[in-house]
């Protein structure tokens, strides 16, 4: 018997032959979604042929028989097999389908990239010399042996490859002509390079999950080929609504901004038979946005037959409180997923394929990075997700907030996924961004893209809040004053600045001011891990509603998505639609006859790190100058127009990187000069591609029930089921902060690594109940 692997539990060996097979029928459920079935079973049966040959059945025997004889020195002592399996299905198939630059070779070139690189992520197809990496790897590979693990794998796997072959042409040829008539054509060739890629290693990894956990595949390709019963969650979701919309205002002045919420509500449900495609959902801050998209997208699904919702947050400091909401509008009966980052490093560790996340909920709640690195990192770990986007409706709340540099990656990615995947997305926001500019991909949406038709009226009706604006600078300590006197004036404060370290210091300047003796003092930042953040807002809630004197000192992730109402706010200046965004959080549900929002020049010091920053202060002063409605619609697109015309700007849509091309154009195919069709350049594009500019690494912190989690996760062996390592990972995401690397090198002697999972886990000593992360010193990290 020819095996692919053996069980570390039992030494238990599973049949190559079985699991070629179980990749082919996983990789075809895939494929299905998108009519490429053939194409998916094609690549399936291709992907593992070199584990015929005899080196490695050599290797994985031998290794099998370590781990039988003694599993703890096996355990500290893995090997790695170097053997390049990938290339001989490949190669097999490249030499026997190849013919010339076309677009039938750009299929066999599609698929023998597929399978050469199914480990370790797909490499450039060029380089510096307009050299073929992927026809160099084949000739490193000896014909014989090839031609010799072909025999063995057509012996055992005995279907007509040709047949196969020739039904994937059918299959691929239409949507290769319907990419490349595409406006933006020549970059999305590469995002269907990317999706049959993903449904290929998340089969391959699937069925190795299924082999580690004894069970079958047949539960999986089921639940591919099943919809969710979208007529369910729809029903629940609409008792829930109209039990919401019975119950009496806590005041009457409460009452008008509930109708207005209800009219939004309606109008999306009645645009939620509109056909799949790319939509604005333009409303007020406070306008309900959570739970009118939402019920877009469930009668959307049930209307189109629809397999997931996506909901896109910029911030993991919100998908708690969002999720939640939406599971107590379904009855707590739901399949949903928080994803907020992942707890394990992309390495060549089995383990660490084998658990991580594949977004394979009905409804998964995630943030706006992990969307962007499903597309554009590096490795296998994200873009195995990437399939699961497709035949979806994808909701991204507050799409302003999109980082600068992924501007023409982020649209090339939503049109892809609308012209071929079949996905209708919903761009939902207060403040929605002016962005068409002539040179870059512009947004194909549909022909009546806003759901909601009277966006100017709405944002009339629902005008709760004044922004004053303060053109001179302050420095910290005339911040100070300038909080201490809007507090005599309100019960109820929010100070949201630029920086984390500015939070904290402000934070510790408020402590030590003896007029706010009796305040309560609340602290929010992205050092305090996700668990944290909920606890205080739940917190900070139940003394609004108490009616406490307090302040809330914050950084920006108080703005998107917070249900939350202050009587006042101050905000450092940055851009317009962020000081719009703190203007949501003040007189939220009409509370009184009208709020005030303070927009004030804050001295933060250098933004470095964040060069964008001064440009919007820049732009958002002057338009301030300019309009006594800082939050009118008009004032919103006139702060769009300057910012994104401005040539600091607008030359970092598409990721520029210093001495090369940028990301968007290394990830076009340009026909340039080579010996295949294909010339994008996936490796050099993905390498520097990190969403928030520098690279993070996921930290647990012993927080709350966080601390029993890690003990639990700490008993743990390399023999644990995989299915428990992935539950207590999963549970853990709310107890983990993203820490810059150096911050990392920083804390490296307060920080150790998971044995049996590879995650990072943080000492009690370096985690304050009020700052979150700390350094040694006890100093806020920043």
């Amino acid at each position: 018997m020819y095996q692919a692997r053996f069980r570390l539990q039992d030494g238990k060996q599973q049949p190559l032959r079985e699991h070629i097979l179980g990749v082919a029928s996983l990789s075809e459920s895939f494929g299905a979604k998108l009519n490429l079935s053939q194409t998916m079973r094609l690549a399936g049966l291709l992907h593992d042929m070199g584990k015929y040959d005899q080196q490695f059945q050599d290797f994985i025997e031998g290794e099998r028989q370590r781990a039988l004889q003694n599993p703890k020195q096996y355990l500290s002592q893995k090997r790695k097999s170097d053997f390049d399996h990938g290339v001989y299905g490949a190669k097999y198939f490249f030499q026997t389908f190849y013919l010339g630059k076309s677009r039938r070779g750009a299929i066999v070139e599609i698929i023998a990239m597929a399978c050469c690189y199914h480990h370790g992520g797909l490499k450039d197809c060029v380089d510096v010399c307009n050299q073929s990496p992927l026809l160099e790897r084949f000739e490193k590979l000896d014909q014989h042996r090839m031609e010799q693990a072909y025999q063995r794998f057509s012996q055992e796997i005995q279907e007509d490859l040709t047949k196969l072959f020739h039904q994937a042409l059918e299959e691929l040829v239409p949507i290769i002509e319907g990419v490349t008539k595409m406006k933006d054509g020549v970059f999305c060739y590469h995002l269907l390079i990317k999706t049959i890629y993903s449904m290929l290693i998340d089969a391959d990894r699937m069925d190795s999950m299924c082999f580690e956990e004894n069970r079958g595949i047949s539960s999986v390709i089921e639940r591919e080929q099943q919809f969710p019963v979208w007529e369910e969650y729809q029903g629940r979701f609409e008792v829930y609504l109209s039990q919401l919309n019975q119950k009496p205002p806590a005041e009457p002045k409460t009452e008008q901004v509930n109708r207005i919420r209800q009219a939004i509500s309606e109008e999306c449900f009645l645009a939620s038979s509109r056909g799949t495609g790319i939509y604005h959902l333009t409303v007020p801050t406070g306008g309900g946005k959570t739970l009118s998209s939402m019920r877009f997208a469930l009668n959307h699904n049930r209307l189109h037959q629809k397999q997931r919702i996506v909901y896109v947050i910029p911030y993991t400091s919100i998908i708690e409180q969002n999720a939640e909401q939406i599971r107590k509008a379904l009855g707590y009966q739901c399949d949903l997923l928080e994803h907020h980052s992942n707890l394990l490093e992309d390495n060549q560790q089995e383990d660490y394929k084998l658990l991580t996340e594949r977004w394979d909920s009905d409804i998964i709640f995630t943030t706006m990075v992990q969307f962007l690195n499903t597309f554009y990192h590096r490795g296998t770990q994200d873009m195995r997700r990437l399939h699961h986007l497709m035949n979806a409706t994808i909701i991204f709340d507050e799409i302003q907030t999109l980082p600068i540099k992924c501007m023409d990656l982020f649209t090339s990615a939503i049109n892809f996924l609308h012209q071929v995947g079949n996905s209708t997305l919903v761009l939902c926001t207060a403040t929605q961004p002016y962005r068409n500019l002539s040179g870059h991909p512009v947004i194909q949406e549909s022909e009546y893209a806003e759901i909601v038709q009277d966006v100017c009226r709405n944002f009339e009706r629902l005008k709760r809040v004044q922004v004053v604006y303060e053109p001179k600078k302050y420095d910290l300590e005339q911040f100070r004053q300038f909080l201490l006197e809007r507090k005599r004036e309100v019960k109820s404060l929010l100070a949201v600045v630029n920086k984390v370290d500015t939070a904290s210091t402000v934070l510790e300047m408020l402590e030590q001011s003896p007029e706010l003796e009796g305040t309560k003092l609340f602290y929010l930042s992205t050092r305090l891990c996700p668990a944290h953040r909920g606890k205080v807002l739940e917190e900070l809630k139940q003394a609004l509603k108490d009616g406490k004197d307090l302040i809330c000192v914050s950084t920006s992730l108080i703005e998107a998505g917070v249900d939350i109402s202050f009587e006042a706010a101050v905000r450092s200046l940055t851009r317009l639609d962020s000081v719009a965004q703190t203007a949501g959080r003040v007189n939220r549900n009409g509370e009184r006859e009208l709020g005030y929002c303070y927009a004030v020049k804050l001295q933060e010091g250098s933004y470095n790190n964040m060069p964008e920053y001064p440009i919007g202060i820049d732009h958002a002063d002057s338009v301030l100058r300019m309009t006594s409605d800082g939050l009118s619609p008009s004032s919103i697109k006139e702060f769009f127009q300057l910012y994104y015309q401005d040539m600091r700007i607008s030359e970092q849509f598409s990721y520029p990187l210093n001495g090369s091309p940028s990301i968007y154009k290394l990830l076009q195919n340009k026909g340039e000069k080579s010996q295949l069709f294909t010339t994008v350049k996936f490796q050099s594009a993905a390498q520097p591609f990190e969403v928030i500019g520098n690279d993070t690494i996921p930290v647990i912190v012993p927080y709350g029930e966080g601390l029993q989690l890690i003990e639990k996760l700490e008993e743990l062996h390399e023999f644990s089921p995989m299915e428990e390592k992935k539950r207590l990972l999963s549970q853990l995401r709310r107890y983990s902060v993203n820490l810059y690397r150096y911050q990392l090198q920083t804390l490296k002697n307060a920080v150790t690594q998971n044995q049996a999972t590879g995650a990072y886990l943080l000492s009690s000593l370096h985690y304050d109940d009020c700052l979150g992360v700390t350094l040694e010193d006890g100093l806020a990290l920043f």
